[in-house]
């Protein structure tokens, strides 16, 4: 029996280049691999064919990369091949967009992410360079401070729980964790945690290895261990105060695209073989105890396969308007629990469901506390 929930039609065609739901899951931006941000009323619901379209935001001029809903502020940040970033507002129930001054900024900026306060975001750019952004309360406008850490693209950034250091992926085969402290924001905050008493800026602090393009980077809930999936299909568990202790798990088939923890002691990975992996550290170690959903039937999956071939060489356009199947549609006839393409993102939903969305444009809902008693594990305190 699968403990997820499957829905065989996209919920948009293009596919899902970017997720982020608001604090009680009752609405989520989504971009439909495109410029654009669609913005649904979901009421809670995991059936997404219920999900009702109330805005659709158009300030970005090229594929939109990243979103991050911020759960208290309740401001949307989003970013873009464009190269620029944006800060969405709620006024009278609409979004409305504040520009994000990036000095010298002139290629894609890739990920972004808000820190927990939401008072500071950081963006991962493909001129090698970080951005540490905040609100200017003199000049009245969202800023970025640039840092150069990387020696090519940064794809993914994500503060830890303090925000005053950050974790990077990126194509020069490195994971960082770069002191991120601002004065304007960091100076009476409050903390706990492994690096609440930071207070430099774009120093590095750890740097792994990783001999591969880095996809993606995580922080585990206590800030002690950082997980980055590579193209070279591993995933690398690093100790945060023991440089010395870095686990490296090898995965036998195709390589991930992104990576979360779901409890200091779970991960999960997901990405080109449309299936999320479970990730446990047991006995001292990380290993692999889990993947969620198996390809099946290789035979019959040939067979699909090789159907739509001879239609594309047959190109007989009243053929394939009268069988109206795609790609998708024939692979989910075979594996109808797998996703039908690239995983693209990882998010939790509720105590109990991850989402996973990939660039078919289905989305899937995990009944993870199901997974969790298999795994005779206690998660019901699990932190976002």
């Amino acid at each position: 029996k699968s403990e997820m929930k499957s829905i065989h039609v996209p919920l948009v065609k293009a596919g899902v280049s970017a997720i982020s739901f608001n604090k009680d899951k009752s609405k989520v931006a989504i971009s439909p691999n495109s410029k654009e941000i669609l913005i649904y009323s979901t009421e809670g619901k995991s059936d997404y064919r219920k999900w009702k379209l109330e805005q659709v935001l158009e300030e970005h001029t090229q594929l939109v990369c990243d979103l991050d809903w911020h759960p208290e502020t309740n401001n949307l940040a989003s970013c873009s091949h464009d190269g620029g970033a944006l800060i969405w507002t709620l006024k009278d129930n609409k979004f409305k967009p504040n520009l994000v001054i990036l000095p010298k900024q002139n290629r894609a900026a890739l990920s972004i992410n808000w820190n927990r306060a939401g008072n500071k975001f950081i963006i991962g750019t493909g001129t090698k360079k970080l951005f540490m952004g905040y609100y200017d309360e003199g000049e009245h406008w969202w800023t970025g401070i640039g840092m150069r850490v990387h020696k090519s693209s940064i794809v993914s950034a994500k503060f830890d729980s303090t925000g005053r250091v950050v974790a990077t992926a990126s194509t020069d085969k490195k994971c960082l964790i770069v002191s991120s402290y601002l004065e304007q924001v960091d100076a009476n905050a409050k903390l706990t945690g492994p690096f609440a008493n930071i207070e430099s800026q774009g120093e590095i602090l750890l740097k792994v290895d990783c001999q591969g393009w880095v996809k993606d980077v995580s922080w585990s809930p206590d800030d002690l261990t950082i997980a980055c999936v590579t193209h070279n299909s591993k995933i690398h568990f690093q100790n945060t105060q023991k440089p010395e202790e870095c686990s490296v798990v090898s995965w036998k088939n195709l390589p991930f695209k992104t990576v979360a923890f779901l409890s200091n002691k779970l991960v999960m990975a997901a990405g080109h073989d449309r299936t999320p992996v479970i990730f446990e550290f047991q006995g001292g170690r990380w290993n692999m105890v889990k993947q969620l959903v198996k390809e099946k039937n290789e035979r019959e999956m040939k067979k699909a396969n090789t159907m739509m071939d001879d239609r594309i060489k047959m190109f007989d356009p009243s053929q394939l308007e009268s069988k109206k199947e795609s790609s998708s549609d024939l692979y989910l006839k075979v594996n109808p629990d797998l996703h039908p393409n690239i995983i693209t993102h990882i998010t939790k939903f509720s105590e109990k469901e991850v989402v996973t969305a990939d660039l078919s444009g289905f989305l899937r809902f995990w009944d993870m506390k199901a997974y969790y008693q298999q795994l005779k594990e206690y998660f019901s305190n699990v932190k976002s």
